[in-house]
């Protein structure tokens, strides 16, 4: 068993923010707090058995802070981008070119587009790949190994 005694003091910041303790009190008040709630967060700290100096807490917390807010901008800009983006996909699921549908797909995965976006990309990708194989192999083509490779990239990049 490893004791608290046996960590320095930036392990223990280290399991304070990986616990979530700090993302859920940042989030708890979206990113805005006084000084009796920053002294509750301390007393809470310490109440877990982490006795770590205010300074350091707080400047982990302040980092915390910066990181909220940058995926709140991102997340605004992701929303911003939707609407191009659906009909961007709306495109690429009518299109009958599976070449055509690679490079628009490629566009995409580049941009900063959401979760839900990429998922949707994912299954269309593999959709027409399928055709693509199907159709290849009914007309006895080969299929390039590159473009295996192009779309298990492309693939990738959709994570």
């Amino acid at each position: 068993m490893e004791y608290m005694c046996n960590l320095t003091d930036e392990q223990k910041i280290s399991r304070i923010a990986n616990a979530g303790v700090l993302a859920s009190f940042v989030e708890a008040f979206t990113g805005a707090w006084n000084h009796e709630q920053w002294l509750e967060l301390v007393s809470y700290v310490r109440d877990l058995g982490y006795l770590v100096p205010d300074d350091m807490l707080g400047l982990a917390l302040e980092k915390e802070r910066e990181t909220y807010f940058e995926n709140l901008a991102k997340n605004e800009r992701i929303a911003a981008k939707a609407p191009m983006v659906e009909g961007t996909i709306a495109l690429i699921e009518n299109n009958g070119s599976f070449l055509e549908s690679i490079e628009k797909i490629k566009e995409l995965a580049g941009a900063e587009i959401g979760c839900e976006h990429k998922k949707k990309l994912r299954s269309i990708l593999s959709d027409k790949f399928t055709n693509e194989v199907k159709g290849r192999l009914d007309n006895g083509a080969l299929i390039p190994r590159k473009l295996v490779d192009e779309v298990e990239a492309l693939s990738k990049r959709l994570l």
